[in-house]
Order: C-alpha cells, then structure tokens, then sequence
C-alpha cells in the first residue's frame, strides 16, 4: 500500500525547510521544518479563550474535554522526490507510528501540501526559510528519586524567529481516531484525563538578543504568553549537548535532561 515509502534517510530538500503557517479558517497550525527533523501544531479555529488560567484545578471538565480536538506531531523526517515521510515518533494524537506521507509541492513563498491520493490538500505560507538560523535540538527526561518512572522525550526546532517546542506524556496511548474518542471510549476520569492531555506543543517567536521567548499558542493553554528560554540559554544548550545531563525541575517534579544536537546552521 505504501510502495512509495522513502527507504533512505535522505535529508529533506532545502525548498520544503523553513517556518510554515497553513492557510485556514478552521484551525491555527504552525510546521517547523529542520532538514531531519519535524513538529508541527494545530489548534482548532474555535477553541475557548483560556485567558487567566495557571494551572489544569482552572479547567472544567468541559474545557478538558476541548484540548483533546488538538493536534500536532514531531519526530525525523525522510525525503524522496516530492514525497515527505512525517515520522510519527511523538503524536498528540493516539496514532503514533502510522504512516504520515504528504507530496509537497513549493511555489515562491507557498508550499502545497497534500495525502498521496491528493484527498487531504492544504497551502502553507513561509514564515522564515533554510537561509536563516536552524537549530534542531532532541531531549530526554530522566526523572530523579519518587519521579525516576516519569520520563518523557521531546524536540525543541528553531527557525529564524520562530520556535516549536515538544514534550511527550508520560503515559502509553490505545490507538484511535482522537484523544476525545479515546477518553469517551475508556471513561477517563478528570485526573486520566489530565494525564493524557499533559502533553506540550508550544510555538513562538524569540527577540533579537536574550529577551525571554515568548509562547504564543500551546496545546497547554495555560503556557501561552510565558517564557520558554533566550538565546543565550539556547545557544548553551546547542554549544553543551554533548556533554552530558543537564539538572531540571519541571513544576513539583525533578528530572535530568539529556540534550542532543541533530542540527545548528549558524548565520
């Protein structure tokens, strides 16, 4: 079914590289493109105002129920032709690991993006191109003492001025078509249910200089209009990957990050 699925890991062509916002009245999406690496986010069009919330106790049950339409996915990515292969390697949605090709097709500052029957089809506009600084960063979580069984993974993309960054959930999704079905399916309660959409996809812009990042959209609608990080701490970050684990409390929980450098293009 899948005869066309790319077999080398062949970096992605500098014309499909760069910031990407799609062209729709439905939904908010946001696609950052490394030459490896990927993660995307889409925030449906009608999603309540959360203006004011800290925490997930400021949520109802109902509002819960509204993160779980959200999307987004990260992960590498491999390209042969005109034909991406989008590895599901971390998916908001319960669909890790099914295939995620698209054809693209660039045109000036627009990229036509559709499924390989030309079914599902979309237009993205460049935000910020392959020209500008890439940095493409992947991290692992430990956890340390009570909290050495939480461990996430995620990727932090850079582009220009523009940034996405991913943080895994803890716990192992069934497959289904949307983390509403899958709640509604399993009967989650409100604690399982905070469990499941404790998931991050954050986009944002970073100043010149080290003004703090800020968050603009997040799947965690609480984060947005907060710092990430500057970019002195992110050129740290990229300068120190190898080197070892890097100490972090994450709320009321402690880990050691490990970060690894996948890419730096340096303008």
């Amino acid at each position: 079914m899948y005869d066309t699925l790319p077999i080398n890991n062949t970096d992605v062509p500098e014309s499909y590289v760069g910031a990407w916002r799609k062209r729709s009245n439905a939904e908010r999406a946001f696609w950052l493109q490394s030459h490896r690496l990927h993660a995307s986010l889409t925030i449906p069009a009608n999603r309540p105002d959360f203006s004011g919330r800290q925490s997930w106790a400021d949520l109802s049950d109902a509002e819960l129920m509204c993160l779980a339409h959200q999307g987004g996915v990260a992960g590498a990515c491999i390209a042969q032709g005109d034909i991406l292969h989008r590895r599901r390697q971390i998916d908001y949605l319960p669909r890790r690991g099914e295939p995620y090709l698209r054809r693209m097709q660039r045109d000036g500052m627009r990229l036509a993006d559709a499924t390989l029957d030309g079914r599902d089809a979309c237009v993205w506009d460049l935000m910020a191109d392959a020209q500008q600084e890439i940095v493409a960063l992947r991290f692992q979580d430990a956890g340390i003492g009570q909290d050495s069984d939480d461990q996430r993974k995620g990727y932090l993309l850079v582009i220009g001025d523009y940034f996405l960054f991913v943080r895994d959930r803890v716990v192992f999704t069934q497959q289904a078509e949307s983390l509403a079905v899958l709640a509604e399916c399993k009967g989650l309660d409100r604690a399982q249910l905070i469990e499941l959409l404790d998931f991050e996809i954050s986009f944002g812009t970073r100043p010149a200089g080290d003004a703090p990042w800020l968050i603009r959209l997040s799947t965690i609608p609480y984060r947005e209009g907060q710092p990430l990080l500057g970019n002195s701490t992110l050129h740290g970050i990229a300068s120190a990957a190898q080197s070892g684990p890097h100490p972090l409390r994450w709320g009321t929980k402690n880990y050691l990050r490990y970060w690894s450098l996948d890419e730096w293009h340096q303008v």
